[in-house]
């Protein structure tokens, strides 16, 4: 178990009180992805953090999420898991924008997408 400061049980954000994730679903090698894309989003500048304004079809990553991504994409799927059971609304909305990406990349191309467990 991960014990950290949350106001509720779905707010991980606050430190009002102590909640407890388990995180038995959460490896400790997807905990170090998680914490490396956390401190490079705490310091990045606003010109190189992800694009979501206006309509989510205009939104857009990042170049070193995408970097982050595809490094990361035999272990996308539990990227994803972890931010949505440690309710990381940013980091989901990168997953999100990275699928919608690489689909649009699919479609033009016909080239297989990478963001799945393939080589």
């Amino acid at each position: 178990m991960v014990a950290i400061q949350a106001k509720d049980d779905k707010t991980i954000e606050q430190n009002d009180k102590l909640a407890v994730i388990h995180s038995v679903d959460i490896n400790s090698e997807i905990l170090k992805e998680i914490i490396e894309w956390c401190e490079y989003h705490k310091r990045c500048t606003p010109e190189k953090d992800n694009k979501r304004d206006g309509n989510r079809a205009s939104w857009e990553l990042c170049e070193w999420d995408r970097g982050f991504f595809l490094e990361n994409r035999q272990k996308f799927g539990e990227l994803v898991d972890a931010a949505i059971l440690l309710d990381m609304e940013h980091l989901c909305d990168a997953c999100s924008i990275y699928v919608t990406e690489r689909f649009r990349e699919y479609k033009e191309s016909g080239e297989s997408p990478r963001y799945c467990n393939s080589s």
